[in-house]
């Protein structure tokens, strides 16, 4: 177990796995939570700080510490669950839309920075082997919901299988960085 909101804890982390097996090759962030409020004097500070540090510190924390791997691995990927919301947001979803946005611009810098060490690595541009993406849904869903909610549909949301579909299909796909993709 490790507390990827503790840069220290993150890098350990990395460091014993690359000890007991090597670089990696993908890095699916699924790490964060939801937190709705009312309107915009109502969102409150507790939520944002559990968001920002859910989301966006841990996804910083194991960005950073697996970056190099990503970079120099032949299929390398980054990939977060983002939410329909960045683009559609609501005054009861405002700290929930601000933080998966951010998340959303750390994903863009970093695939910026693979782009840029491709083309450097290759003495101008180049097409990358590594990718940063974003993946959006409106919620997920599973067959467990499902079941405690049957008179509910569950419209617009996202099956756990897509989305699992859709991060194994990642590495066979190229000209993916920077994408940000709707499932």
């Amino acid at each position: 177990m490790c507390d990827l909101t503790d840069a220290a804890a993150v890098t350990a982390l990395a460091e014993t796995i690359h000890a007991d097996f090597g670089p990696v090759d993908g890095l699916i962030h699924l790490v964060g939570g939801w937190r709705g409020g009312g309107d915009i004097p109502s969102q409150s500070d507790a939520d944002w700080d559990f968001l920002h540090t859910s989301v966006l510190t841990t996804l910083r924390n194991t960005s950073r510490a697996f970056y190099q791997d990503l970079l120099d691995s032949p299929c390398g990927r980054l990939a977060i669950v983002s939410s329909t919301s960045v683009t559609a947001p609501t005054a009861s979803n405002a700290n929930y839309a601000s933080i998966k946005a951010a998340a959303e611009v750390w994903v863009q810098s970093v695939a910026q920075g693979f782009a840029k060490e491709a083309a450097q690595r290759e003495g101008g541009e180049a097409a990358e082997a590594s990718a940063a993406v974003v993946l959006v849904v409106k919620a997920l869903v599973d067959d467990t919901m499902r079941a405690r909610s049957p008179e509910r549909t569950f419209p617009g949301f996202t099956d756990v299988a897509t989305l699992a579909q859709a991060v194994s299909g990642l590495f066979g796909k190229t000209g993916l960085n920077g994408s940000r993709i709707i499932l």
